[in-house]
């Protein structure tokens, strides 16, 4: 669970202090010697690469694909676009698209941000139906990955 509350921070850009500090608040096990590498490190990417090499960061197909936390929701992770799709799904696109020219040269991101041109041509780019924001999320973002690799 804590790596997919981490996924959904980070693509939201959520502070990793912020939400460091959320999880001592909220966790009789969230020990300081746990949660710093692995929510600042590992989980939202906040050290930019010193200790995972790429952001841990996936879109919903991936996340219904390695767990069961999609069984119960009501939108569909196969539709990138429209008021049924996959929350996750924007949020992962958006957050490649906020970082395209950095992760354009970064080896094991690469990949994806070619991605982002055939969503383009195909019509099925980030952007839902609703007008760019996620159905059912209020957020303000607190900041985007800033540190250079």
């Amino acid at each position: 669970m804590k790596m997919i509350q981490c996924n959904f921070a980070t693509m939201l850009g959520v502070e990793p202090a912020a939400l460091s500090r959320w999880y001592w608040a909220g966790f009789t096990d969230a020990y300081e010697w746990v949660e710093l590498p692995n929510v600042a490190g590992m989980g939202t990417w906040g050290d930019g690469g010193a200790l995972a090499s790429k952001p841990y960061v996936a879109s919903g197909a991936y996340v219904n694909r390695m767990s069961n936390y999609c069984g119960p929701c009501r939108y569909d992770v196969k539709q990138r676009t429209g008021p049924d799709a996959c929350p996750m799904n924007f949020l992962y696109w958006d957050f490649m698209a906020r970082h395209r020219e950095r992760f354009a040269k970064h080896p094991r991101m690469r990949m994806m941000t070619k991605h982002l041109d055939g969503h383009g041509r195909r019509g099925t780019g980030p952007a839902p139906a609703s007008g760019g924001r996620v159905p059912g999320v209020a957020f303000v973002r607190s900041r985007d990955v800033r540190r250079e690799t």
